[in-house]
Formats: structure tokens, C-alpha cells, sequence
């Protein structure tokens, strides 16, 4: 396949990774009572826009410095959100 089709196919399977547990901590944090969280709502919109920043750079220049730069702060934006899901269930 070429590079472009390639980038493309490449981020639609990362789509199906770490946002499918992001959609279920969501669901988590809805039932917990803390889906309306100030600090969750920043996390969780954090998290989308850093997602849609990183499918952008891998479908186009796909940099992977840059790349990676912004999949670990999303990272850590899913990993902020899983603690917060931890500590509500107890």
C-alpha cells in the first residue's frame, strides 16, 4: 500500500484501541455520578482533542516525535480519568 493510504488505515485501527476504553471509563464516571466533574469534563475533552490533534498529524505528516508527544499526554489524560473512576468507586 502506499504511505498516505497506509497513515490512513494505520489511524482508523488506532481508533479502535484506547478510545474504546475511554468510552466505557465515560460511561464509568457517568454512572459514579462524576461524569459532570469539572476536572472529568476537562479531562475527557482533553483527551478528544488531543486524540483528534494526533489522527491529524498521522494521517498527514506523521511525525512521530510529535506523534508520540500527543499520544502520551492523551494517555495521560485517560490514565487521570481511570484513577478518578478507582478512587469513585469506593
Amino acid at each position: 500500500m502506499p504511505d498516505h493510504a497506509r497513515q490512513v488505515a494505520d489511524n482508523y485501527n488506532h481508533l479502535m484501541e484506547q478510545p474504546t476504553i475511554f468510552y466505557a471509563i465515560c460511561v464509568v464516571l457517568q454512572l459514579l455520578g462524576q461524569g459532570e466533574d469539572a476536572v472529568n469534563v476537562g479531562l475527557a475533552w482533553g483527551y478528544v482533542a488531543l486524540r483528534v490533534v494526533h489522527s491529524i498529524v498521522q494521517s498527514t505528516v506523521n511525525h512521530v516525535p510529535t506523534r508520540f508527544a500527543v499520544f502520551a499526554l492523551s494517555t495521560l489524560c485517560l490514565a487521570a480519568l481511570t484513577l478518578h473512576a478507582i478512587v469513585g468507586m469506593r
